[in-house]
């Protein structure tokens, strides 16, 4: 296939995914698919907004077919996709299987525990983590929010502040409402200067728990 062949078979491709067209898109480019296997991550990000369950499985299905299920990136797209669609199981099978995984796995399958419930699950397998990025801090700064380990996120959100990471708004949100809910009134008093000279004083999420 000639340069300007391929792009605009990208395009087209693209197209039909991000517009739902998920089998449309597979049929009319499987050719091209099985020749370059790493395109199943957006036929598996199709997927997640449609909420097509069954269909994410059988790409999960075609994807081992392909020899393609080692491929890092995309079985972080399908542990993503079993994590959005609550199937926490599916995705701790999945992510047990995985020959090697990357940050963006684990960012995946914390958020997942995270969402179930599972605390200790998620904190284990953060803990387990030798290089952690800013996602990796957000999601359990967050999610000890969401449990109110008050005491627990403050230290972590020192502890991420001490290492140079910059928390995002939702997870700057969490930690003034832990603030608020553990009554530590200097603590907020720096996160709030901290907010303001990070220029967050007018971000929507972060004001509405000011």
């Amino acid at each position: 296939m000639e340069d300007d062949d391929l792009h605009n078979a990208k395009e087209q491709f693209a197209t039909l995914c991000s517009n739902g067209r998920i089998r449309e898109a597979f049929h009319s480019f499987v050719s091209y698919i099985w020749s370059e296997p790493r395109l199943f991550s957006n036929l598996i990000q199709a997927c997640i907004p449609t909420k097509f369950v069954s269909l994410g499985k059988q790409l999960h299905s075609l994807i081992i077919t392909s020899a393609c299920s080692s491929n890092k990136f995309v079985s972080s797209h399908l542990l993503n996709l079993y994590s959005k669609f609550g199937e926490l199981r599916a995705a701790v099978l999945l992510f047990d299987r995985m020959p090697s995984r990357n940050i963006m796995s684990c960012n995946i399958m914390i958020k997942a525990h995270l969402k179930m419930g599972s605390f200790e699950s998620a904190k284990n397998l953060f803990d387990e983590m030798l290089e952690k990025n800013v996602a990796a801090w957000n999601a359990m700064t967050t999610g000890l929010a969401k449990f109110e380990m008050n005491e627990e996120y403050l230290f972590l959100f020192s502890r991420m502040n001490e290492l140079g990471f910059m928390p995002d708004e939702y997870s700057l949100g969490s930690v003034l409402r832990g603030c608020a809910h553990f009554i530590a009134l200097f603590a907020g008093q720096q996160i709030h200067a901290y907010v303001m000279k990070s220029g967050f004083e007018f971000n929507l999420v972060v004001n509405n728990n000011c």
